[in-house]
C-alpha cells in the first residue's frame, strides 16, 4: 500500500511542476488559438466594401409604344448601406448615339437610403425603328468595381393587320375597316390613313369623310380598332389602297370598287 501512495504522490508532484498544470497548457491554450481569427473575420465583415449582390426584373419582355411598356427593376447590395447610402449606377444597352435608345433607366443612379439593401428604378422603353424587333437589352448595375446585368427582350408597337369590309362592291357604299395591333397602345398614340385613290376612298362618315385620317388612342384602347370608310362612284372599275402608318411602319389593303 505504503508503495502506491508513493507512486500517487509522484505523479501529482509531476502534474503540478513549475511549468502549471499539463491539462491547463493542453486546453486553454488551443481554445484562445480558434477564437482569434474569428473576431477578425467578423471585424472585416462589418467594415466590408459595398458591393451588387442581385439584379432583377419585374418582368422578360416588353412591348415599346404599349400601354404597358416599363419594366421595374430591383437591385440588392450584400450590407445595409452606411449614413451617406448607397449609389448605384445604371445603364442600358444596346445604345447608338445617333440613332439613340431603345430602351433607358428614367435616372442614371439610384442612392439605397442608410440601413436599406435594396432600391428599385424604373426603366422606359420607347419605340424606335432602327431597332429591329425584337431586341434583346442589358441592364447593368454598378456600385464601385462590382457589377450585375440582366437582360431583357423589347419588342415594339406594330400593326398586325388591316382588312376593310366589305372588301368590293359598287361605287357608292359605305365600309368598315379594322386595324389590329400587337398589345394596346399608349394613350396619345396615333396612325396615320391615307389613300391613294382619295377620291373614291376617304375616311369618315357620309357628308364629312376627309381624304386621310389620323386614329387617336387614349387609355382605354385595345389592340383592335375600327375606323369608317366612304366609297364613292367610278365611272370603271377601280382598285384603291388603304395605308395605315405607325411609327413609320405601314401595312396596306385594297378596296375593289365597280
Amino acid at each position: 500500500m505504503s508503495r502506491i501512495l508513493s507512486a500517487i504522490t509522484l505523479v501529482i508532484a509531476a502534474l503540478f511542476a513549475a511549468d502549471g498544470p499539463v491539462w491547463a497548457a493542453e486546453i486553454s491554450q488551443p481554445n484562445f488559438e480558434i477564437k482569434r481569427p474569428k473576431l477578425e473575420i467578423d471585424q472585416l465583415k462589418l467594415k466590408g466594401i459595398l458591393q451588387v449582390t442581385s439584379l432583377t426584373l419585374d418582368r422578360a419582355e416588353v412591348v415599346a409604344g404599349s400601354a404597358n411598356s416599363n419594366i421595374t427593376a430591383t437591385v440588392g447590395i450584400n450590407i445595409p448601406a452606411s449614413a451617406n447610402g448607397a449609389t448605384v449606377q445604371f445603364s442600358v444597352s444596346p445604345f447608338h448615339a445617333e440613332a439613340g435608345a431603345l430602351a433607358l433607366p428614367e435616372v442614371s443612379s439610384v442612392t439605397i437610403p442608410q440601413g436599406r439593401t435594396s432600391a428599385t428604378v424604373r426603366i422606359r422603353t420607347v419605340p424606335n425603328p432602327i431597332y429591329p424587333p425584337p431586341t434583346v437589352c442589358t441592364l447593368t448595375a454598378r456600385l464601385g468595381g462590382s457589377t450585375r446585368t440582366i437582360n431583357f427582350t423589347v419588342d415594339q408597337l406594330q400593326i398586325r393587320s388591316m382588312i376593310v369590309l366589305p372588301a368590293t362592291g359598287f361605287g357608292g357604299f359605305t365600309a368598315t375597316g379594322t386595324l389590329t395591333l400587337n398589345a394596346a397602345p399608349a394613350a396619345g398614340t396615333t396612325d396615320a390613313l391615307t389613300s391613294d385613290h382619295p377620291d373614291v376612298v376617304r375616311f369618315g362618315t357620309i357628308g364629312s369623310a376627309q381624304s386621310s385620317a389620323s386614329l387617336s388612342f387614349n387609355a382605354n384602347s385595345g389592340a383592335i380598332t375600327n375606323f369608317p370608310v366612304v366609297v364613292g362612284s367610278v365611272p370603271q372599275s377601280t382598285t384603291a389602297t388603304i395605308k395605315a402608318t405607325l411609327f413609320k411602319q405601314e401595312k396596306t389593303t385594297q378596296i375593289s370598287v365597280k
